[in-house]
């Protein structure tokens, strides 16, 4: 994985990473901080040019993270921490989406403008 964290998925493919059943106890906190950073590369959701794979890997990544942390049952050293605010600042901190001026905005009648990358955003959030 050649992208550096926070920065977007471009030519290079995420790594499907193990499970965190798949290793042993004395490797988990290592492959935490290899999904964390896995994590932080963003998707091109404005791009549809076939990284389905890669966004799917990540969704999915996403998930098996929330599930261990919820059911970890020992406190994360604080080594790991300065991962978990990367992957978090790189999901979260983004431009939001932007309607054309020339358009105007009636909340009323018009739709909210939905954001391409929400399948990702609402775990990390």
């Amino acid at each position: 994985m050649a992208a550096r964290p926070g920065g977007r998925a471009g030519h290079e493919t995420i790594e499907n990473l193990p499970t965190f059943k798949e290793v042993p106890n004395s490797e988990r906190a290592n492959l935490f901080v290899r999904k964390m950073r896995l994590c932080s590369i963003i998707c091109d959701f404005a791009d549809d040019a076939g990284n389905d794979r890669d966004k799917e890997i990540k969704r999915q990544t996403l998930l098996e993270l929330v599930d261990y942390v919820n059911s970890a049952k020992q406190p994360f050293s604080e080594a790991i921490m300065p991962e978990v605010v990367t992957m978090v600042s790189a999901n979260i901190f983004r431009p939001l989406p932007t309607r054309s001026r020339d358009t105007p905005f009636d909340p009323e009648e018009d739709e909210p403008i939905l954001e391409a990358a929400w399948s990702h955003l609402h775990i990390v959030y």
